[in-house]
């Protein structure tokens, strides 16, 4: 509503006037959407961001909170600095993703109480890198990039990764940097007690001009100084209710699976578990029947769940074809459906459930566009009412944008352990994996192998054909291997043209054969691109087996590694490693 007072002159307003008000009535009213649609895009995009650093929080019981107040000191610093909007803006969001990389790091190391060895310590500081690699890949967070891998960087130099100095350091990283080491330094840890405020602002200034910037040591004294809350308190998310104002008895159910939900957002770092539990949360809600969560797959744009409640179920895998039935009729039209019994609805899934009665589908919508639907059904004729379906309807709007990031979350786990050519595992995941194996193992008795695996003339390929047609056999080639496998074994790229297996409870019999079928299956395979039929390359293999040819990872690989080669070269067994070395040299 756009109102005006009374001309200085006592005059009417003319139509000229009310037509030129109207202009500008209409175009305010466009500015006033737009910025509400910014607003909301940008609160939807900053409360992606917090929950995912609370995910990455989560990973050590001692750091929750620590992101979200790294990014209070750092925008405070920023503040105080007298920087620009946008590079404050930055900054704050760079300190809620500066440990994004420790998705990547093992929980064991992250959360060991005592001091870290050599190896274990180079891990850790492997994290700055990673967290730049993994929020680079994302167009909308590139700029921070720098940032996240330069906040552990010193003044002096003597810093990592890239042992940068002085004002060559970004200046939002050295902010970053004083603000992390002030909120580590003021939060108890398993190793030690905080040593308080004071004591850590002291340690802050005798650092200046040593590990940190003097500039933005002398800001943050001064914020410290002005402001005495030590930490900013984090707000949580916010309680819908009915459009009358009035909290009916379906907002009070709502609220009560919310306000779990929003308890478990700092823990939400495996999708399936998290989907677990927020279907715990809603069963009492409603009463009776089973629930399903299931979420368009990308690719096909089915909709596959793995968290059917129902015990009789024995299928691990639940997939609807995209618009089939009332589940992907929901997720085609983005709005709710709810029959009294399916199997007079046109859009049932006829046949598929043939005990089910009444089912009430809502879809997860992230700005109009379905990720996935919530699905109830029930033996019992119209089991479910109209405050079933708003009940889920409201908890649905919530909830989607948790699991968005949950996914987002899964995903740059998963980006960090894959190798990002073939998709499979990667070195360093497969030398992780392998030290776990080897313990339980230990533990159980039970053997374990492991294969390497050399792409035989994979040179001569890329010189005849090219590195694009040499990229797209070691694809084929690991996902050959992925579909040979079980779903326990771990499949890795060892480097260059080489794979990596590992083989829980099989020994060095199993493992032989199991090299030999895989072997005969890449032999003759061919593969095709730019409608080019292509022969693969054959592979040679070797393997190892816990107690046979070792009691550690590194001399099992050795072991592996020099029978792959005599198996590449058709060197006798017998022959000495040295030997080997040699000949092939």
């Amino acid at each position: 509503l756009l109102m005006l007072g009374p001309k200085k002159a006592d005059l009417p307003y003319s139509s000229e006037d009310i037509s030129l008000l109207r202009t500008v009535a209409n175009q305010l009213a466009v500015a006033v959407d737009n910025a509400r649609l910014y607003q909301r895009t940008r609160d939807l995009y900053l409360s992606s961001i917090r929950t995912l650093a609370a995910t990455v929080d989560a990973k050590d019981p001692y750091t929750h909170g620590h992101s979200e107040r790294v990014s209070a000191y750092a925008r405070s610093i920023a503040v105080a600095l007298g920087l620009s909007h946008d590079d404050i803006e930055s900054i704050e969001l760079a300190g809620l993703l500066h440990d994004i990389g420790k998705i990547g790091i093992p929980d064991a190391i992250l959360q060991k109480p005592g001091r870290l060895d050599p190896d274990e310590r180079e891990m850790i500081m492997e994290h700055a890198a990673l967290g730049a690699k993994i929020i680079s890949e994302n167009a909308s967070l590139m700029p921070l990039a720098a940032l996240v891998r330069h906040h552990h960087e010193w003044f002096n130099g003597n810093g990592y990764p890239d042992g940068i100095a002085g004002y060559d350091i970004p200046l939002g990283a050295a902010i970053i940097s004083v603000a992390d080491t002030y909120d580590t330094m003021t939060t108890d840890r398993p190793y030690r007690a905080a040593p308080g405020k004071e004591k850590a602002l002291a340690e802050l200034e005798r650092c200046s001009g040593t590990q940190f910037r003097p500039d933005v040591i002398d800001a943050f004294l001064k914020t410290m100084r002005v402001d005495s809350d030590e930490h900013t308190t984090v707000s949580s998310a916010q309680i819908p209710y009915s459009v009358t104002g009035r909290i009916s008895t379906v907002d009070t159910r709502a609220m009560r699976i919310i306000y779990r939900v929003v308890q478990m957002i700092g823990d939400v770092t495996e999708i399936d578990s998290f989907v677990r539990r927020v279907i715990a949360l809603i069963q009492p809600e409603i009463g009776t029947g089973t629930i399903d969560i299931y979420f368009v797959d990308s690719v096909s744009g089915d909709l596959v769940s793995q968290t059917r409640t129902d015990e009789q179920s024995n299928s691990a895998e639940l997939r609807i074809a995209k618009g089939s039935g009332l589940i992907g009729w929901s997720a085609a039209h983005g709005v709710p459906a709810r029959v009294d019994d399916a199997r007079f609805d046109s859009r049932g899934n006829a046949g598929r459930y043939p005990k089910t009665r009444a089912q009430l589908v809502v879809p997860l919508l992230i700005d109009d566009k379905t990720i996935g639907v919530i699905d109830v059904q029930s033996r019992r004729t119209g089991a479910y009412t109209l405050d079933d379906e708003t009940l889920l309807i409201i908890v649905a709007q919530q909830l989607a944008q948790v699991i968005e990031v949950a996914q987002l979350h899964d995903q740059l786990k998963k980006n960090a352990i894959l190798d990002g050519l073939t998709g499979v595992a990667n070195h360093r995941f497969f030398y992780q994996r392998l030290e776990e194996e080897l313990a339980r193992s230990n533990r159980s008795g039970e053997p374990v192998s492991l294969l390497l695996l050399d792409v035989d003339g994979l040179k001569q390929l890329n010189d005849t054909h090219g590195h694009v047609v040499g990229d797209a056999a070691l694809r084929t080639i690991g996902a050959m291997l992925q579909r040979e496998s079980r779903t326990i074994d771990i499949v890795a790229r060892y480097g260059g043209d080489e794979f990596a297996i590992i083989l829980p409870g099989v020994g060095a019999d199993g493992a032989r054969r199991y090299a030999n079928r895989v072997a005969s299956t890449v032999e003759g395979a061919t593969f095709e691109l730019n409608d080019e039929i292509i022969p693969l390359p054959s592979v040679s293999w070797g393997s190892a087996t816990l107690g046979v040819d070792g009691d550690r990872a590194v001399t099992l690989v050795a072991a592996a590694d020099a029978r792959m080669y005599r198996h590449k070269f058709d060197i006798p067994e017998s022959t000495p490693h040295s030997t080997v070395t040699t000949q092939v040299g």
